[in-house]
C-alpha cells in the first residue's frame, strides 16, 4: 500500500523543487553549494587542505593531480584556438 503525500505535497510533486520535466517524468537536479564567501567556508577549506598535504599520501595524491590537470599545459591552448 502507497502512503498518502502530505497535504502540501501531490503524488505528482514529492519535493517543492523536483517537478519532473514536462512529459518527460525525469526530475530537474539540485545542486547546492556552500557559500564560498562566508568565513567558516574558507576556515574548513583550510583545515582540509591542511590535513591533505600533511597526510602520508601527500605526494602521491599531488601527483595524481598533476597527471591528470590540463591547467597551463601548451595543448590545451591549442584545442580552444587561443
Amino acid at each position: 500500500m502507497v502512503s498518502p503525500a502530505p497535504a502540501n505535497r501531490s503524488p505528482e510533486h514529492p519535493e517543492p523543487g523536483h517537478a519532473p520535466e514536462e512529459g518527460t517524468g525525469t526530475h530537474q537536479p539540485q545542486i547546492r553549494a556552500s557559500d564560498a564567501r562566508r568565513a567558516a567556508f574558507r576556515e574548513d577549506a583550510s583545515r582540509q587542505s591542511l590535513a591533505v598535504a600533511n597526510s602520508p599520501w601527500a605526494e602521491e595524491d599531488q601527483a595524481f593531480i598533476d597527471a591528470i590537470s590540463t591547467r597551463g599545459k601548451d595543448d590545451d591552448h591549442d584545442r580552444r584556438g587561443a
